[in-house]
């Protein structure tokens, strides 16, 4: 197939089938507001949204006459446990950065309302014990929850970047390919996920969440294509994308300002993942580990 023809089935069959998925999760995401057991539901139809990607891959290299070898196509190899560790200390890294560059902003460090009742009031003890969850956070990103993210990172770092990089060059193709992964969650960013009902002063979706966000999952791409690279494995950036995922609502928890500023997810989560993105890219250049998809 010719990279145009690659780029085409394999984006056509990621969003379609992602965004059917949308249909019944946001309806789920506004029924979740007021019934639990909606949220166990929405739960449900967003991981299986996150195959869609591998889904996608699949099926390009079925079309290819490659299916057979896909484990070695989509660099899904074990690159042993302290490459899985760092993946996940790098988001660490990522979310205390937004710190910095969110409290100019108006960011505070402080407990909204559901944190502060669930750690049993006010007081600094809340920050110790914030920060016992973060490292159970940190141990279920780079075990359950990275299996979890392979299919996602299967498709974006694993054949989407790849195929990008043919024409691009790989801190190119690393951009480009956060920015379709910001615009796969369109719909649901748009709704309000992330945004409306995570942390406190939410701001409703809407499109300037889906570009704040779209801004997040460009920055948080450069660091997972730099992890994908360096270690020749979407094991490496699954772990990071794991730890995410594990983390993020806690730590949106433990910060109050408004959603499209505070972190995780605002601007300054934004700044903080371009700025450990690039700084990864210029002072360790990931030469070791590319891969010929």
């Amino acid at each position: 197939m010719t990279t145009r023809s690659r780029l085409a089935l394999f984006l056509a069959v990621a969003f379609t089938t992602a965004y059917a998925l949308d249909v019944p999760g946001i309806r789920l995401l506004r029924e979740s507001m007021r019934d639990p057991q909606a949220t166990l539901l929405l739960e449900a139809v967003l991981v299986a949204r996150m195959f869609t990607p591998l889904l996608a891959a699949l099926v390009v290299l079925a079309v290819e006459g490659r299916l057979r070898e896909w484990l070695r196509a989509l660099h899904v190899v074990f690159p042993g446990l302290a490459p899985l560790t760092v993946s996940g200390l790098l988001v660490i890294l990522v979310l205390v950065l937004s710190l910095g560059v969110g409290l100019p902003l108006g960011v505070r460090i402080e407990p909204c309302p559901v944190l502060r009742d669930l750690v049993g009031g006010g007081g600094w003890a809340w920050i110790i014990i914030v920060a016992g969850i973060l490292l159970v956070g940190l141990i279920v990103g780079v075990t359950f929850n990275m299996v979890v993210a392979l299919g996602e990172e299967t498709g974006w770092r694993g054949l989407l970047l790849d195929t990008l990089s043919r024409d691009y060059g790989e801190p190119l193709a690393a951009g480009l390919v956060g920015v379709i992964w910001g615009l796969w969650h369109a719909p649901l960013i748009w709704a309000g996920y992330n945004y409306s009902i995570v942390g406190c002063g939410g701001s409703g979706g809407g499109p300037s969440a889906v570009i704040v966000f779209t801004s997040l999952t460009t920055g948080m791409g450069m660091v997972l294509a730099w992890l994908r690279y360096r270690y020749n494995s979407v094991m490496a950036p699954a772990a990071a994308h794991g730890t995410m995922n594990a983390v993020a609502g806690l730590f949106a928890l433990a910060v109050s300002g408004p959603r499209l500023v505070a972190p995780p997810t605002g601007i300054s989560g934004s700044i903080a993942a371009g700025l450990v993105g690039i700084a990864l890219w210029l002072l360790y250049p990931p030469v070791d580990g590319r891969g010929d998809g």
